[in-house]
């Protein structure tokens, strides 16, 4: 599954960094990629958050890479920005990459008890009332059924 964002900041240290692409592998990691369009910066810092708490620092690259690979929490929404920084300071933040983690059916940013029912409810035809966030399909066919209140009886039982 790939997630674009095309978004872009100017900084004031010349650098036009934007996330521009996750790559989500099947063991749930992540890798940020982001356009590198500076030639001073001495390396970029990644910051990740969770639906309630603040970024915090999860890394660093070198200069002149710009893709940064790391785990998820899976059992909430994460959240991904890029800087960069030299000698004379940090540059903006780039644009803030979200990831909804498969199960997450009502989009509360967990997976609960609460997913496997409506997953269950949709299989069996009842109508949901709330709104159905199909980025949370775990099987990638498109729909929000069995597969995805599986998971979340899962993650609820660990």
């Amino acid at each position: 599954m790939c997630l674009k964002s095309w978004f872009y900041l100017a900084t004031p240290i010349f650098l036009l960094l934007f996330l521009s692409e996750i790559t989500i592998a099947e063991n749930i990691s992540v890798t940020l990629n982001w356009q590198d369009n500076s030639d001073n910066e001495e390396n970029f810092v990644i910051e990740h958050h969770t639906a309630g708490n603040s970024f915090t620092e999860i890394g660093q690259t070198q200069t002149d890479v710009n893709s940064y690979n790391t785990q998820l929490d899976d059992s909430v929404t994460n959240y991904y920005r890029v800087y960069a920084r030299n000698s004379e300071g940090n540059s903006g933040y780039s644009n803030v990459a979200l990831f909804t983690i498969p199960g997450d059916v009502d989009g509360d940013g967990a997976v609960t008890l609460s997913d496997a029912v409506i997953g269950l409810q949709v299989v069996d035809g009842i109508e949901y009332q709330g709104e159905l966030h199909i980025e949370s399909d775990v099987n990638m066919d498109n729909m929000i059924g069995l597969p995805e209140s599986i998971n979340a009886l899962k993650k609820a039982a660990e």
